[in-house]
């Protein structure tokens, strides 16, 4: 898990259609794109980061306790669980809520290029889009942090320190189920099927993602030599499938997934956990 990851710990959405239809799911930090009837509802950048501005004035810092070390006092200064648990749950919410706010405008533009038939187009705008992301959430933790009055390494070492405890961990767990049920409809956490995905479209479109999915992984080691390049591309394209499956069938994966879940198209993996919308 990189840095950004473990700093910001969002609300984990789910996995991609391909990811699905390949090898079982896997959780990891992805948002689902939303419905056209959804966008309206949900918050501008400029008004994620107003709210959140709002919310700040509420948390107050307090002083550093002790970090006890094989039972004893060690000498080192950190947060309590309660303080670590207020700011886990401000950066999970805040920054959920802007992903998900910058999926639902960058998903119609690539929509539009592919219906083009624009392969530049649409890679411009995904990449343009997956920038706009990162200093989104940049400024979201930043803001937080700020706005709190802590240092990034202080709260990040605090909240490692807490989760060696078994019973913060099972709280965290309960924010992110607690943010999931506050930031979706019940439609996004379970979303209803149309009666047109039969279990035949879904076995259809799973063969789609698996053949494609494969193609993608047999081909691109052939043409791209670097390691870093080839990463890049495989996520790329492992993305892009489920915009390409939008077009092709007229279904989110959201919604794509739900039906796997229905017709017991979901590979099982050993150890595997499925317990967040998508």
């Amino acid at each position: 898990m990189d840095k950004k990851d473990s700093i910001l710990s969002p609300i984990l959405i789910g996995s991609g259609i391909a990811v699905a239809a390949l090898c079982g799911v896997g959780l990891y930090l992805y948002l689902s794109k939303n419905e056209e009837e959804e966008e309206s509802r949900h918050l501008s950048r400029e008004a994620i980061l107003e709210k959140l501005d709002e919310e700040l004035k509420s948390i107050v810092k307090p002083e550093k306790i002790s970090a006890e070390q094989n039972g004893a006092q060690s000498g080192m200064k950190i947060y309590d669980q309660e303080f670590s648990k207020i700011v886990y749950k401000t950066l999970s919410k805040y920054a959920t809520m802007m992903k998900h706010s910058l999926n639902s405008q960058s998903f119609e533009q690539k929509i539009e290029m592919l219906r083009d038939e624009d392969d530049e187009g649409y890679r411009k705008i995904f990449f343009e889009s997956e920038k706009e992301e990162i200093s989104a959430l940049k400024k979201v933790t930043d803001k937080v942090l700020k706005g709190i009055g802590i240092m990034e390494q202080d709260y990040v070492f605090s909240l490692n320190y807490h989760s060696k405890d078994p019973e913060f961990k099972k709280e965290l767990m309960a924010i992110q189920e607690e943010l999931t049920q506050e930031l979706f409809t019940d439609d996004e956490i379970n979303p209803p099927l149309p009666d047109d995905l039969t279990a035949e479209v879904a076995q259809e479109i799973k063969d789609f993602a698996k053949e494609s999915t494969e193609r993608v992984l047999r081909e691109l080691p052939q043409k791209y030599r670097d390691a870093n390049i080839l990463q890049n591309e495989i996520s790329f394209e492992v993305a892009k499938l489920d915009d390409v499956i939008f077009v092709k069938y007229g279904y989110k994966n959201k919604v794509v997934l739900e039906a796997f879940r229905k017709y017991n198209l979901l590979p099982q993996q050993p150890g595997a956990a499925m317990n967040m919308p998508s």
